[in-house]
């Protein structure tokens, strides 16, 4: 990538073309669009996440049981998109939830991530 490249994403982002020129080192213009790129990666792994939930708790079932737990995990995700409840649930909590451990219990009650051997696979 160019440098013109790595100084239009970062006027983009609101750094003004001064700033960067005349005010930053090589090493922190190439910081800041690196940065810039990390949260544009984290912005698309969140879209690909709700999408794929979207279209896990979509598809159509003939149980109703099954419709109805569908529902309330897809609403436990997208709770888990609000700020403000992720906040009261830390406050909440004695031990907060990494991100890791959210990610499996979201994708792995969905059943798309690998089991370790030795767990029971979970049937829908």
């Amino acid at each position: 990538m160019s440098i013109a490249e790595v100084m239009q994403v970062l006027v983009e982002h609101g750094h003004s073309i001064d700033n960067i020129k005349n005010g930053y080192t090589i090493a922190q213009v190439y910081l800041f669009f690196e940065k810039i790129r990390k949260r544009e990666l984290d912005d698309y792994r969140m879209n690909a996440m709700v999408l794929t939930n979207c279209l896990i708790y979509s598809n159509p079932t003939s149980e109703q049981g099954t419709a109805r737990k569908k529902a309330q995990m897809f609403q436990q995700f997208m709770d888990s998109l609000n700020w403000g409840r992720l906040t009261k649930k830390d406050k909440e909590r004695k031990e907060p939830k990494t991100a890791e451990t959210v990610i499996k219990s979201l994708f792995g009650g969905a059943g798309l991530i690998p089991m370790r051997k030795g767990e029971k696979k979970r049937v829908s």
